[in-house]
């Protein structure tokens, strides 16, 4: 082949590159498309959203009912426990609780394409929308002109108020999950990395922990938001306790149940899991023990608080449409709970479709979040999400489908309709230590400063900075904080990625590579050319950067800075070698040591001017209108001074990016490029270019 059918043009030609269409020609396509399925719209394919009636008619019975009974009890019995006890970081009653913990499992059975995981209560999306009940509450009331605080109102409409702003808050993400969904916009959860999750999720483990400790001490406190808010309710939780409030009763009645709940779990249940396969439900005993004792020693002539469970809650509630005049107050706060919602409840679904060989549709799992939470939010409940322990515990008890949800459903319709009047006096502080057990896992992650400070330290500081920033603001503030430094982080990668020069590494059997000549000594380019290659997107953020870095390593390249480093090193060797020699033979003449410095800080090594630039475009996934003038800009400079510049293996979205900006005319420039550095280099004049004074 001759050099000249090496051209990147020539050879998009030769092959059948398939251009690309307009956008005006893609809009027309797209439309097309659109009206053709609106023609085949029928039920089958509306049915597409509710993949329930393509799995339920092929469910295996012998296979796989008995495991979901198993499991769907199972998880049910954590559903009693988890859904009581995070009513208090939502603001509203356990019954409430319970309901969250009933309807968006059954709607997600229907719309989900998930087998393992279980939605319900989740400490962290509890917290952010208690955070935002709270901060909507106190609007409100400020709004009312009466001056009253909110805790001054009687219990029945404050409970009222909360549910309105909670069920409000629920169809406000279901809303804003559909939109996400329909404007494909499932790419969104990737913004939320491992770190910044695993940060937020410890930070706001502290805020739910500190949020139990007036209940285990059984002192009221002032509620608060905003910056500082965990320093105003520790100084808060400290005043009343030297003021004499604390119930001590209370607290080691509480202290009691947190040491041995758990030594249980951490002792005791790894020793039963060898002989049982089942989870133990122990909260669910502390539920049962608590209320025996209440009964037996009437707690609440102690002063020990216990929780109204309602005669009129026993019975499913009516639905009734939400409030939307208050989406105002609470569109920010939705739309971080149903990013999070949607990340924690797609990654655990992606971890045991992995691990059981099956596929979830992540953009179903988009439009099943929000089906289900603007369903449910007809029903008294707060947003819903994955919750990882259960979702861990249904996996292990042997769950096979979501069918599993039915029968966990039914067993919380018995606590709704039998058992709930029954608890009525269980203490609220054990509820409170339940919960205090359960972060035990959330705080582990904490050991990840420990693992990735090592391994890459930005990774360590967006875990820290999110973390910080939840325990020092609020949930919400805490996880755009987060958000935005990962993101700085991100963009300072791309400012300050550097250009190396590469060479060739030959292997024995004919393969060729290219690779830093820094890292590898084997690695040799030929005299008179550069080749150096730019490992990042070439935008307008780090055009300059990457100019700088082509010419200096033009001005000096790498192979001849590695040739001087090992000059002056033999040269420093011999230096010293001369030392020993006239500390012996004195009759030696001895040179200074500043004209040694001098001599040898002025070594330099002949080489061949540089002739020809090779930029390695292989690793450069995006080029904007910035990046592709300023490759030009650097052809057209490097030609006045006699070099020529050839640009290799750029990828074709790359290409059509620099051909715009050129316009296909322009077929000197366009025959800069080549499909790969070995073309380049076969194509590199033996002769330094004439200098374009122009």
């Amino acid at each position: 082949m001759s050099k000249s059918l090496n051209f990147q043009w020539i050879f998009d030609e030769e092959f059948g590159l398939l251009r690309h269409t307009t956008h005006r020609a893609f809009a027309k396509n797209k439309l097309a498309k659109m009206r053709i399925a609106g023609k085949h719209c029928h039920p089958r394919f509306l049915l597409d959203f509710v993949p329930f009636f393509k799995w339920f008619p092929r469910y295996n019975i012998k296979e796989n009912l008995m495991n979901d009974i198993i499991g769907g009890l199972t998880v049910g019995i954590m559903h009693v426990p988890q859904g009581m006890a995070y009513s208090s970081l939502a603001g509203a009653q356990p019954v409430n609780g319970l309901y969250t913990s009933l309807f968006p499992a059954l709607f997600y059975m229907l719309f989900g394409t998930s087998r393992h995981v279980s939605l319900g209560v989740f400490a962290v999306v509890s917290l952010m929308s208690g955070s935002c009940n709270q901060r909507v509450s106190s609007i409100l009331e400020s709004k009312a002109g009466n001056g009253t605080m909110l805790d001054a109102i009687d219990e029945e409409t404050r409970m009222q108020t909360s549910m309105a702003i909670l069920t409000s808050l629920t169809l406000c993400v279901g809303i804003i999950q559909i939109a996400m969904a329909l404007l494909r916009l499932d790419f969104l959860t990737a913004l939320l990395s491992d770190q910044i999750i695993a940060g937020f999720t410890t930070g706001a483990s502290v805020h739910v922990f500190t949020a139990q400790l007036n209940k285990i001490l059984g002192v009221p406190l002032p509620r608060h938001s905003g910056a500082g808010k965990l320093f105003f309710m520790y100084k808060d939780l400290i005043s009343s306790i030297f003021a004499g409030y604390a119930n001590w009763f209370t607290f080691a009645l509480s202290m009691g149940t947190i040491i041995t709940l758990f030594l249980v779990k951490s002792y005791v249940d790894p020793l039963v899991k060898k002989r049982c396969r089942l989870p133990i439900p122990y909260d669910l005993f502390v539920m049962i023990i608590g209320t025996v004792v209440s009964y037996a020693v009437n707690l609440n002539a102690r002063g020990t608080t216990t929780f109204f469970f309602e005669k009129t809650a026993c019975r499913i509630p009516s639905p009734s449409v939400p409030d939307v005049s208050l989406f105002g107050y609470l569109i920010g706060d939705a739309l971080a709970i149903a990013v999070v919602s949607l990340v924690i409840t797609v990654s655990m679904g992606k971890l045991f479709a992995k691990k059981h060989n099956y596929e979830i549709d992540v953009r179903q799992e988009f439009y099943a979040m929000g089906f289900m939470e603007s369903f449910c939010s007809l029903f008294p409940i707060w947003p819903a999400s994955t919750a990882l322990a259960r979702t861990l515990v249904y996996e292990a008890s042997g769950t096979k489908t979501q069918l599993a949800t039915v029968f966990s459903s039914l067993l919380l319709l018995a606590v709704i309709f039998f058992i709930g009047p029954f608890i009525e006096v269980l203490p609220v502080c054990f509820l409170s230590c339940i919960i205090i057990v359960a972060l035990r896992g959330m705080f582990v992650q904490l050991n990840a400063i420990k693992t990735l400070w090592p391994i890459s330290k930005a990774d360590c500081m967006i875990f820290i900075v999110s973390f910080a920033a939840t325990v020092l603001y609020d949930v919400v503030e805490g996880l755009m904080i987060g958000v935005v430094f990962a993101a700085a982080v991100l963009v300072f990668g791309i400012l300050n990625a550097k250009v190396v020069e590469i060479g060739r590494l030959s292997h024995n059997e004919g393969q060729t590579y290219f690779q830093p000549i820094e890292k590898y000594r084997d690695a040799a380019i030929s005299d008179g050319v550069c080749c150096v290659r730019f490992s990042s997107p070439l935008v307008y953020i780090n055009v300059e950067h990457f100019k700088k870095g082509v010419e200096q390593v033009v001005r000096l390249p790498a192979l001849e800075r590695r040739r001087m480093e090992d000059q002056k090193e033999r040269e420093l060797t011999l230096k010293n070698s001369r030392k020993d020699t006239t500390a012996t033979l004195r009759s030696v003449k001895i040179i200074p040591p500043d004209t040694l410095e001098k001599k040898y800080s002025l070594v330099e090594v002949k080489h061949e001017p540089i002739r020809a630039i090779i930029i390695d475009l292989s690793t450069v996934p995006y080029v904007d209108v910035t990046g592709a003038n300023c490759l030009i800009e650097i052809i057209k400079d490097q030609r006045t001074k006699g070099v020529n510049v050839l640009c290799a293996a750029a990828p074709l979205e790359v290409l059509e990016r620099l051909q715009n900006v050129l316009g296909s005319e322009d077929i000197e420039m366009l025959s800069r490029f080549y499909p790969s550095i070995e073309d380049a280099l076969n194509n590199v004049d033996p002769e330094p270019v004439a200098k374009d004074c122009a």
